[in-house]
């Protein structure tokens, strides 16, 4: 998407030694430019103009506390795909791991809106899962890693949630956002914890499902991970394509599900859910992640999405913002409190078959 920022305490000196470098190991030189682009949440990016050629460039962000190795995941991922002839994802060209920065082919698109969201969308987003686990049992995609908090046990799931919740007991009560954002998680969010835990765990057993049963391999699938609209771009011709696989895995394929239809920026209707659910389920062993599997975990990841919306409010995850976008800024930090309220107001009603879109 080609709509430039301005980053504070950007320097390109800072980073342009190493953009040499990077030129270099994918056989290019001479002189280039950078020119930040907005949007990006947890990293800074650019477009990078070479004579004739435009690429992106990405500089990923790394803290001691949050060691995930989101350049080598998103890349070595992009790497897989593209060795499998998919094309509607960015291009991996060149990375330099000490540098924590990648060089990716650039796309010339555009973000999706909420309400412009319909069917050949939904159904790009089928055919880019299904042409990614077509590939699933080559052993370069065995060799892939887990996806970054991967759940393969309903318990994981639960636990998953608990942990996010922990570390939000942490929020300083610094400002007045912070205060708001404090309260809710004391006052709404772990009591809504209590009963939509609890619900799941009765429902396991209603519904005869083992909560510390594991996922065989073939019950799993190869899942891009924060999959949804929001990391898609629809370029002049209308068609669709996928970015940012920082995450990306093998996962559980309902945990895939609730996220597309949970995460709230460009979200997908729910009226979508059965197809899209019956889609991404079909090609798997049918012991592995019935609906109900889905049904049961959909409000669990309501409030893991509530969870992760206030991740602005902690340290780690407002370095992690400052570095993407420059700033934290106050309208943000209260847009965010206000879509965590939402989703858990949806997380406060069990999904079952009789609520089940249709």
């Amino acid at each position: 998407m080609d709509v430039e920022s301005t980053v504070p305490n950007f320097d390109e000196a800072e980073i342009r030694p190493a953009v040499i470098d990077l030129l270099a190991s994918a056989g290019l030189s001479g002189e280039f430019s950078l020119n930040p682009i907005s949007g990006g949440r947890n990293n800074r990016v650019f477009r990078l103009q070479t004579r004739g050629r435009r690429l992106l460039l990405k500089w990923y962000f790394f803290h001691p506390r949050d060691k995930r190795d989101r350049l080598q995941t998103e890349f070595s991922f992009c790497q897989f795909l593209w060795s499998r002839g998919l094309r509607n994802l960015p291009q991996p060209i060149a990375c330099l791991n000490e540098k924590q920065i990648a060089l990716y082919g650039y796309i010339e698109g555009r973000q999706l809106s909420a309400d412009e969201i319909g069917q050949r969308h939904i159904d790009a987003a089928l055919d880019f899962y299904h042409a990614i686990n077509r590939h699933h049992a080559d052993q370069d995609a065995v060799d892939l890693p887990d996806a970054s908090e991967a759940c393969f046990r309903i318990e994981d799931h639960l636990d998953c949630v608990r942990q996010r919740l922990t570390r939000l007991e942490q929020i300083d009560w610094q400002t007045e956002s912070h205060c708001a954002a404090g309260d809710f998680v004391i006052n709404n969010l772990l009591p809504l914890s209590l009963v939509v835990l609890e619900r799941a765990k009765k429902q396991s057993l209603e519904w005869e499902m083992e909560i510390n049963a594991e996922l065989e391999g073939d019950q799993r699938c190869l899942s891009p991970s924060d999959f949804g609209f929001h990391n898609a771009l629809l370029d002049g011709n209308n068609n669709v394509f996928f970015v940012d696989f920082e995450y990306a895995g093998w996962d559980d394929p309902a945990k895939l599900i609730c996220d597309f239809f949970c995460q709230p920026a460009s979200s997908a209707p729910l009226e979508f859910l059965p197809e899209f659910s019956e889609s991404v389920l079909a090609s798997l062993s049918p012991q592995g992640c019935p609906n109900r599997r889905v049904q049961l975990l959909l409000p669990v990841y309501q409030l893991k999405w509530c969870c992760i919306l206030l991740n602005e409010f902690l340290p780690t995850g407002a370095a992690r913002r400052e570095f993407g976008r420059g700033v934290v800024d106050q309208d943000v930090l209260e847009s965010q409190i206000e879509k965590a309220r939402q989703l858990a107001l949806n997380a406060s009603s069990p999904m079952t078959e009789a609520n089940w879109p249709n």
